[in-house]
């Protein structure tokens, strides 16, 4: 069974339970008869004196209130005390020696007189003492109750906001008992499970769900729990800063995440926000609300009750009294001490190693010491060298100096040539601008003749246009007037020609319309009589339309009816006759490989089940639709037990499914027994989907329950039974259970609505549910219908096909009159139009005159136009024309004498091109020769300066130098020799220095390493005897805690059976707890007075007895071993599950009994069950009694 969780860190000491805590945990307790004690260390018990039990609890408060005070310091603090506890217990090296021998055994076995209480069965008149015993035990907790202060660490109030079925509510609890009743539904549990979960425990532990997303309610995105603790008394937790009522709150996300938040009660101020805040608190006031001791939930009370068997009553047993924390503490620090141990050995046989080493350096150490001379004679030579150097720096100064004397020489003599350089291209620059002058004014005087000439040019081609375009004008002029004689001679002829038809054509109308005006006044009348008929023939064709609509309608209604039966019962037979091939089959090519993957996987911790209808059978295949269409993508999920075995089976499909295939559903769920739904269901009358389904597996049809409401959804013949079962408006006129409904092509139903959707629109694939035993009868039986329904829809077919070919000869009918209609309609119109155009023009023929005026009038403007055009050409010509040509004249012999002036000028600009360029060539001479004199006078002063700076670097390197040479050596040192002759020796020294620290190390290095190889060795051998210092005093405390260990195992064993016993003796009856602590195992025997003859007996297994005395055992079993606990609270769910009247009302009152012996301890039972009223009307007790009713929805 693995340890209770602790909120320090593994580093710090472990906290021994001591005298102490057995004096606070027990110090309202009265004296008890003195049972024989286990020889060896005294063992301290409830009947100690007041003085040492307010010793006790005082140096408690002062180790609470200075770990308050600087927490930062606890670890620090603890080490202290832990080497004082260990310098004591390493004077007594009799203790030590007998520890070590403890230690190979911590639960060696205990002394006889132990097992000799403990084997005991005690008479009846033993058990009426005890009983007495127990009487003043009472008496004397009302006494102290009359004084009592609210304890520190218990519950004050509680507040719940959307948590589990509870949207708001608030409950204050009594200091010492309080009773929360109510039926199932109510919430009672739902409180236990926020008490727990507020105060940060497991949300497993609570059997409420595996996420705390899980405790929200329903609707809601958050949830809120607010819990009041006391903290008065004299344990309070930091009364200064939290105050004398501490709020816990706790904020829960539909994430899944959520937060913490402490309150001072009185203040209102947060004073932590963290699960590190809420773990000390939890700590300094002993809290654990995981301790199945300290909190008994619903599920483990049941599993408590009726299977406990006895090794989880003896892990029940160490987990209750906190002995397994210490066990698992005490083994980890054994195997630290352990290691400790060998590292100490590792570290001996590391110093011998090292001793020789440091050995070993000092010999070389001092071997080393010759080759100081070496290194004496070769600082002697980097002296001499220096100072060669210096001497040689001193000549260079001197060379350099005389080359920049000679430099400065040669610039004096450039710096003449320059200058006469200079004088000479001056005078060609003159002479240059003066040829450049002349020139630019011959060029002037060309660009102006040429500009004039241009000129002169374009009023010529301007004069030469002017001539054409007059010409070409008096041409057009001309053009139009012979264009205007040809058009009078047309209209002439055309007058002719007018006159003879408008003679000719009046002679042939006046006989051809006296003809026609009859004729068609009589087509107009026949086309009228055929119009009639047709319109009454088409009234009588729609008439037929309408009549041959309305059959089509019906009969492709019964066409699609017949259909769906059809495809319905083919799909029946497919899923028939696949079931029977292959179950899986229907649930994809993958579910066979996912399932043999699942059995070869040996790590689950449960196994998974799936698909989910692979376990499912119909008493019914004729619902298998409906049954289908209401568990939808569930029958073929996966079911799982945690979170690890889902992500394990969801690896499986990963690597089984291609990335693109939908894959089926993981649902994770405790797994568990089957749900009991009785309650929830409707009555018998209605079918619902689970009466009509078979499963071999349990948790798949908690899974459908769970998820599908199977339970609650009803299966309806048709739409007449689902509107009397579910279509109403009201919805509290539904019946007990009923919530919604599918009918057998499934359709959906729900209180006032009607979905469409059937699914046979979803599952297009083979049906997945068949009847429990589908044989080949069915089958047979289905496909008779099949063939009538074929036959039936095929007669149908025809007669469709025959009445829609009726109904669209009857259209074609239709609109072929329709069409004549309008034709005849059109034809009427025209004739009638054709008619009164007739009769019009016998009119207008007689009064018909043949008109030429038009076009005599035309002739004449044309000659008007032909005259006008042929005097305007003749202005033209003797306006323009004639003007134009003698100014072209004019322009063209100017144009001529300015061409050849340019001509001559152009000639005289060449010349002086000509004397421009020479004057240029000998500029660029001269030019160039100064160019050449500036860059060698420049090269000449650059080198000057050049050498200046070398020469001034060198003197500064030679200051340098000597600088440098003083720095090492003080005093001049006058050598003949050259800095390369002296370096060839120091290298040669040098050489035979390294060839000797070749063979044995340089000095420095060996001296450095000799020292700091000593040094580490001295280090270690301090550490050593530091850690075997340290290894020793641990094997005394862990030889010390081990005997603790043991004697208060005993001292609280001892403590459970003398109070078991006397429970027992309440009720008369008689039994013992029998601890085996070698197999680490625990027998709970009683044996009730019907079965007793007065004399000593061997009592039985507490399983052995019937549901009430079982439960009246066990809980005095509980109650013995609260005596033992540190939490200010107890918490009991459905304690008197199992008992009769009697038995409750018995437990009730020991319960209230034993809180009347310890009034500074809170206990809260929750019962579905009424409390009795002597036991709720206590006047020496404060009870409290809650009764929640019904929580609506």
């Amino acid at each position: 069974m693995s340890a209770a969780p602790s909120n320090k860190p593994p580093s710090k000491r472990p906290r021994i339970a001591n005298s102490d805590d057995n004096r606070r945990n027990d110090a309202a307790s009265v004296p008890v008869q003195q049972l024989p004690r286990p020889r060896g260390k005294r063992i301290h018990d409830s009947d100690d004196d007041d003085d040492d039990r307010a010793h006790g609890s005082s140096k408690r408060k002062q180790r609470l209130q200075s770990s308050d005070d600087d927490d930062d310091d606890d670890d620090d603090d603890e080490e202290e005390e832990e080497e004082e506890e260990v310098v004591v217990a390493s004077v007594n090296a009799k203790a030590k020696g007998k520890g070590r021998a403890a230690q190979q055994d911590e639960d060696e076995a205990e002394p006889a007189t132990f097992a000799d209480i403990m084997d005991r069965d005690y008479t009846a008149e033993e058990t009426e003492v005890f009983a007495e015993q127990i009487a003043e035990g009472i008496k004397k907790g009302d006494e102290l109750n009359k004084t009592v202060k609210t304890q520190a660490g218990i519950f004050l109030e509680i507040d719940l906001q959307n948590f589990m079925c509870h949207g708001r509510f608030h409950m204050k609890f009594s200091p010492q008992f309080t009773f929360v009743t109510g039926v199932n539904g109510s919430g009672k549990s739902a409180i236990l499970c926020a008490l727990m979960v507020g105060l940060g425990g497991k949300t497993g532990s609570t059997g409420r769900g595996s996420s705390i997303k899980e405790l929200i309610k329903t609707g809601a995105d958050r949830a809120v729990v607010r819990i009041t603790l006391s903290n008065e008394g004299l344990f309070a937790y930091r009364p200064a800063q939290f105050g004398k009522r501490i709020i816990v709150e706790r904020v829960f996300l539909k994430s899944g995440s959520s937060s913490y938040k402490l309150i001072n009660g009185e203040t209102n101020a947060t004073v932590g926000k963290s699960a590190h805040d809420l773990a000390q608190l939890k700590d300094a006031l002993r809290i654990d609300v995981d301790n199945p001791i300290s909190v008994l939930t619903q599920d483990h009370s049941r599993e408590f009750i009726k299977t406990a068997s006895p090794d989880k009553l003896y892990d029940l047993f160490l987990r209750g009294t906190d002995l397994e924390r210490m066990s698992n503490m005490y083994r980890s620090f054994k195997e630290g001490n352990t290691a400790i141990g060998l590292d100490l050995k590792a570290k001996s046989d590391e110093l011998k190693v090292m001793n020789k080493e440091v050995e070993r350096l000092k010999a070389r150490y001092e071997s080393s010491k010759a080759l100081q001379q070496l290194g004496n004679r070769i600082n002697d030579l980097a002296n001499e060298l220096a100072w060669a150097y210096v001497a040689e720096a001193e000549q260079i100064v001197e060379k350099e100096t005389n080359e920049l004397t000679k430099c400065q020489k040669l610039v004096q003599n450039l710096s003449a040539e320059v200058a006469a350089a200079d004088k000479s291209y001056r005078a060609a620059s003159n002479e240059y601008e003066e040829v450049q002058a002349t020139r630019t004014a011959v060029h002037r005087d060309t660009e102006e003749l040429s500009a004039s000439s241009e000129m002169l040019n374009r009023k010529t081609v301007a004069a030469r246009r002017a001539v054409n375009q007059a010409q070409e004008e008096v041409k057009r002029f001309d053009n139009q007037g012979n264009s205007k004689l040809q058009q009078v001679k047309q209209v002439e002829r055309d007058i002719a020609e007018t006159r003879r038809r408008a003679l000719e054509s009046k002679q042939k109308r006046g006989q051809a319309v006296e003809q026609n005006v009859e004729q068609w006044q009589r087509k107009i009348a026949n086309i009228k009589d055929e119009a009639d008929a047709m319109r009454r023939k088409l009234v009588v064709v729609e008439q037929h339309g309408q009549s041959f609509s309305t059959d089509v309608n019906s009969l492709q209604e019964v066409v699609m009816k017949f259909n769906r039966d059809i495809a319905a019962k083919r799909k029946e037979i497919e899923s028939i006759t696949s079931v029977s091939k292959n179950r899986l089959a229907v649930y994809g090519n993958e579910v066979p490989e996912i399932l043999r993957r699942i059995d070869a996987e040996s790590r689950w911790k449960h196994k998974p089940i799936g698909p989910i209808g692979r376990y499912l059978e119909l008493t019914d295949a004729s619902w298998a639709v409906a049954v289908e269409a209401c568990l939808k993508d569930t029958i073929s999920a996966f079911a799982v037990d945690n979170f690890d075995d889902a992500r394990r089976l969801e690896d499986i499909m990963n690597q089984v499914f291609e990335s693109h295939k939908r894959r089926p559903m993981i649902i994770t769920r405790r797994f568990g027994p089957l749900f009991d739904v009785t309650r929830d269901s409707p009555s018998k009358e209605y079918l619902t989907v689970l009466r009509v389904l078979r499963c071999s597996e349990a948790m798949a049809l908690n899974t459908l329950i769970d998820q599908n409401k199977i339970h609650t959804t009803v299966l309806l013949k048709d739409l007449e039974e689902a509107q009397r079962v579910i279509l109403r408006t009201d919805y509290a006129a539904l019946p007990h259970g009923v919530t919604t409904g599918y009918d057998k092509i499934g359709t959906f139903y729900e209180g006032g609505t009607r979905s469409q959707s059937s699914v046979a629109n979803k599952y297009r694939g083979p049906q997945k549910l068949t009847a429990a035993q589908p044989t080949s009868q069915n089958v047979e039986s289905i496909k008779h219908e099949l063939r009538a329904l074929e036959q039936r829809l095929h007669e149908n077919d025809r007669q469709l096909a025959e009445t829609k070919l009726a109904a669209d000869a009857n259209k074609r009918d239709e609109r072929t009159l329709r069409s004549a209609i309008a034709t005849k309609e059109r034809e009427q119109s025209q004739l009638a139009a054709r008619a009164e155009a007739i009769q019009s023009s016998a009119a207008e023929i007689e009064n018909d005159a043949t008109d030429v005026s038009d076009l005599e009038r035309e002739m004449q403007a044309l000659q008007e136009e032909a005259v006008s055009f042929f005097a305007r050409a003749k202005q033209i010509h003797e306006a323009q024309v004639l003007p134009a040509q003698a100014q072209f004249a004019e322009c063209d012999k100017q144009s001529k004498e300015a061409n050849k002036l340019l001509a001559d000028i152009t000639r005289s600009s060449e010349e002086r091109d000509e004397q421009l360029k020479a004057s240029d060539q000998k500029q660029t001479q001269a030019k160039n020769l100064l160019t050449r004199r500036t860059a060698q006078h420049l090269e000449a002063q650059q080198q000057v300066d050049q050498r200046q700076a070398v020469v001034l670097d060198m003197i500064n390197t030679a200051k340098s130098t000597k600088e440098q040479a003083q720095q090492l050596c003080s005093v001049a040192i006058p050598t003949k020799r050259t800095s390369g002759t002296i370096q060839k020796e120091m290298e040669s020294t040098k050489q035979r220095l390294r060839d000797e620290e070749r063979q044995q190390g340089r000095h420095e290095d060996i001296t450095r390493e000799y020292f700091e190889k000593t040094s580490m060795l001295e280090k270690s051998m301090a550490d050593h005897n530091a850690l075997k210092d340290l290894h020793g005093r641990l094997d005394v405390i862990l030889v010390q805690r081990a005997v603790l260990y043991r004697d208060f195992r005993i001292s609280i064993a001892q403590r459970a059976c003398q109070y078991f016993i006397r429970l027992l003796a309440l009720r008369g009856f008689q039994g013992k707890l029998k601890f085996h602590f070698e197999s680490s195992k625990l027998e709970i025997r009683a044996q009730p007075p019907s079965q007793q003859d007065g004399q000593s007996s061997g009592s039985k297994d507490i399983q052995s007895l019937s549901g009430g005395e079982k439960s009246f055992g066990t809980i005095c079993f509980l109650v013995s071993l609260w005596h033992s606990m540190p939490s200010p609270f107890r918490v009991l769910d459905e304690f008197d599950v199992f008992m009769d009247q009697v038995n409750r009302s018995l437990s009730a009152k020991l319960l209230t009994d034993f809180a009347a012996l310890q009034p500074f301890r809170q206990h809260i039972l929750i019962t579905p069950q009424s409390i009795d009223p002597q036991v709720s009307g206590r006047k020496d007790i404060r009870v409290e009694v809650h009764s929640l009713a019904k929580l609506d929805g």
